[in-house]
């Protein structure tokens, strides 16, 4: 009777997607399905910007290489993904790659046999209007109600505030400053007063 080993090799990588907290980190694991004829070295691509993957949080810097002996194949080694934080209000994604170098068993391995990881970040910052009252008044609404003083039947005097965006947006945006009463009127192109 001849056994037939059934065993290929191949990359065993769990799980293979992550939902990452902005400025936060998950991980996955990573190891060989068959104990390599020489040392393997398994390369992890794809980081960006916002996506970066260590593969040994006890070293400095990030680290992108795991190496498999004989002796280690089994062991599940682990790679932590980081989200950065930025601006804009986008969930941004990466496709993590793991590019395989080794023996004659582990050279030229398939995509299929070296699944990659696809990431998704969750963003934590919310679109919306930040309006300023004034530098010591940090939120108009934290301040109430812009008061205009009445005089001879007529409002006189003005306020100003100004307006902007929390996040980064992804197109130009427009924002309209209307008043819902006559007597009140609303100038986006005038010079602010002197303070």
């Amino acid at each position: 009777m001849t056994a037939t080993d059934d065993d290929t090799p191949s990359l065993r990588v769990s799980p293979r997607s992550l939902r990452v907290p902005e400025n936060g980190s998950a991980t996955y694991t990573i190891r060989l399905n068959t104990q390599p004829s020489a040392t393997t070295t398994v390369t992890v691509g794809g980081a960006t910007a916002e996506v970066t993957a260590d593969a040994d949080r006890d070293a400095v810097g990030d680290q992108t290489a795991l190496t498999f002996t004989a002796a280690n194949w089994r062991t599940e080694r682990t790679v932590t993904v980081s989200a950065a934080d930025d601006d804009d209000a986008t969930d941004d994604t990466a496709s993590l790659t793991h590019a395989v170098v080794g023996g004659a068993d582990y050279a030229g391995l398939a995509l299929a046999a070296r699944p990659g990881v696809s990431v998704t970040v969750d963003d934590d910052d919310e679109p919306a209007l930040v309006l300023d009252a004034a530098p010591d008044t940090p939120n108009v609404a934290d301040a109430g109600p812009l008061a205009l003083h009445e005089q001879s039947g007529h409002l006189d005097g003005t306020k100003d505030y100004t307006v902007r965006l929390a996040t980064e947006p992804t197109m130009q945006v427009t924002v309209a400053v209307a008043s819902g009463d006559r007597a009140v009127h609303v100038d986006t192109d005038a010079t602010p007063r002197a303070k």
